[in-house]
């Protein structure tokens, strides 16, 4: 992420750590929610999402593009779900990921949209 970071700064267009690092981002969601172990729970978070993957996926990277630290906040939080699960905290580990689900949401909304997004008139 911090490459990311240094190299938008210098004015380069990071693409492929970005791609990477939403492809590793992606499969560490997709890992967590198999962990549960849950089928219902699997279905009822796919139905609850605002968003498609794709959809996700092109925000996050118009965030990025308008502000690069955005991410960091992001990678932070799964630092500390990843620390909380190894110290066994489960509440910890809950709290982190209801406040991670609420702000994602929030940070999908807030995307700068394009013009191609704009609704109709």
């Amino acid at each position: 992420m911090i490459l990311v970071v240094q190299r938008k700064r210098a004015g380069q267009v990071p693409q492929r750590h970005l791609d990477r690092l939403l492809d590793t981002v992606q499969r560490f969601d997709d890992a967590l929610e198999a962990c549960a172990g849950d089928p219902v729970l699997s279905r009822l978070l796919e139905q609850a999402r605002v968003f498609s993957r794709a959809e996700r996926r092109a925000r996050r990277l118009e965030m990025i593009a308008h502000d690069p630290t955005s991410a960091l906040d992001r990678y932070s939080i799964h630092r500390a779900l990843v620390r909380a699960l190894r110290a066994g905290d489960a509440e910890g580990a809950e709290a982190i990921g209801v406040a991670d689900a609420r702000g994602g949401i929030s940070d999908l909304l807030r995307a700068p949209r394009s013009a191609d997004d704009s609704p109709a008139t």
